[in-house]
This record gives structure tokens, C-alpha cells and sequence, in this order.
């Protein structure tokens, strides 16, 4: 073998197509055979590539059953739940994920778990947080102690869905309330009425002129009310809701 072939070369369009093109032909099994014949037909019968390095070039990036899309909440939060019940088996944890690999939930998981950190307990706190979690692997081979940072970071994620469905289904009891209320002014029937037997038709009183033009222009002013406060509540909607208010305060 040339030592001066490097085995971590990066993977070349023409291999991708080759590579796509012999598991299309012999199956996503024989992998020995295929880095051969990659070999043979890129790298001139060069040991460049193993059958190792096919079969993760294959699983993590080729095969079209693989998922690219962004991971959703709920995914995180599967994720982070199998990885406290089970440990860092991510192959295990990938199985149960359609069209998720066993690379791309690993990622996922440090990616969340660094942000969490970062954005708690600033940038300096995840790699003493990893050098710790591992000399705590190393120590107890069995039974893993409970990782409180994983518990409290599946707690937010839970708290950010809840968050997530109630504006979805459009409930926000602040606006709800006030709404309710401008609809009850504006549904308010002035008194100052009398019925003329002439026309059959409500007519106003003359005499009260003046009290009901305080209440139009009372009503007026609730309106535009309501209308300056809708961007006010919809700076308030895009902070999460805390549901745990009593109404009877109100």
C-alpha cells in the first residue's frame, strides 16, 4: 500500500455516484466488495477506501431513506428522553427515528445540549461540563448517576412545546378578555331611544342629543383602543405564557 495514500480523504462526487451505483447493484450488505471495487475503479486498485468507511458513507449520507429535514421540537424531546433512559446508545435511540441516523441524532443531542448550557450558564460551562460527565463514565461502568442538566433541559423543551401549542390554537386569555370586554361595550344598546308610531322606527330623543353623542364618542374611543393595544399583545404573544394565573384576581 502507498503511505502516502490518506484513508480520511475526503469523498469525491465521482465515489458518491459509484458508491450509490454498486449498493443499487449488490445490496447494502457486501461492503468489502464494493470498497473494492471503489478502489479499483476511482483510486487504481489503491487501498484508499475499507468496507467500514462505504457502509458510513452509505448510512449517514447516500441512502434515500434519510431524512435532512430541520429536527422538531418533538424530536428533541424524544431524543433527549431515550438518551436518559438508555444512555448515549444512539444507535439504539436512531432505530426508533424513521429516517434519522445514528450520526445525525448524536449530533443533534450535543448541539441542543451545548446551546442549553450556553445560553444557562454562559460559554465556559459546556467543556468542563463534558470533562466532568466523563470521568464520571469512567468511574461508575454500571449504573450512571441522573444528569440534572439533561433533566432540566428536557423540562424547558417541554415547556417550550406547551408554549408552541397554545399559540397555535390561538388561545392568549389576556387578549381574550379584553376583547370581551370591548365586544360587551360595543354591544350596549343606548337607553335614550323612544318609538315613533308614525314611522315604526326607532327615533332619538331630541332632548338627549348631547348624552348619547358622549356615549358614541365613548364607544369610539374603546375602539381605538382595542385596535392600539392589538400590537401591544402581539409583543406580549411572543413571550412564552405562563398559564398559571387565577382569574378572579382580574
Amino acid at each position: 500500500m502507498d503511505p502516502n495514500i490518506n484513508k480520511s480523504a475526503q469523498w469525491s462526487l465521482e465515489e458518491d455516484e459509484l458508491l450509490y451505483n454498486l449498493v443499487q447493484k449488490l445490496g447494502p450488505k457486501r461492503w468489502k466488495c464494493i470498497a473494492s471495487e471503489v478502489n479499483k475503479q476511482v483510486w487504481g486498485s489503491k487501498s484508499v477506501r475499507i468496507g467500514k468507511q462505504c457502509r458510513e458513507r452509505w448510512l449517514n449520507h447516500l441512502d434515500p431513506g434519510i431524512d435532512k429535514s430541520p429536527f422538531s421540537l418533538e424530536e428533541d424531546i424524544f431524543i433527549i428522553e431515550k438518551q436518559i433512559e438508555n444512555g448515549n446508545r444512539w444507535a439504539f435511540i436512531s432505530s426508533m427515528l424513521h429516517g434519522r441516523t445514528e450520526n445525525n441524532v448524536k449530533n443533534r443531542f450535543k448541539h441542543i445540549l451545548k446551546k442549553f448550557c450556553d445560553n444557562k450558564y454562559g460559554k465556559a460551562y459546556y467543556p468542563k461540563y463534558q470533562k466532568k460527565r466523563a470521568k464520571i463514565t469512567e468511574d461508575s461502568e454500571a449504573n450512571l448517576p441522573r444528569d440534572e442538566i439533561v433533566e432540566e433541559m428536557l423540562m424547558v423543551k417541554k415547556q417550550e412545546l406547551n408554549t408552541t401549542n397554545i399559540q397555535m390554537q390561538g388561545y392568549d386569555p389576556l387578549f381574550s378578555m379584553f376583547n370581551n370586554q370591548v365586544n360587551m361595550m360595543n354591544s350596549y344598546q343606548s337607553p335614550y331611544y323612544v318609538q315613533s308610531s308614525a314611522f315604526n322606527k326607532p327615533q332619538q330623543s331630541t332632548s338627549m342629543v348631547s348624552k348619547n353623542s358622549a356615549f358614541n364618542k365613548l364607544q369610539k374611543n374603546t375602539s381605538m383602543m382595542s385596535r392600539n393595544n392589538v400590537s401591544k399583545l402581539g409583543k406580549i404573544n411572543s413571550q412564552p405564557f405562563s398559564m398559571n394565573y387565577n382569574m378572579g384576581e382580574m
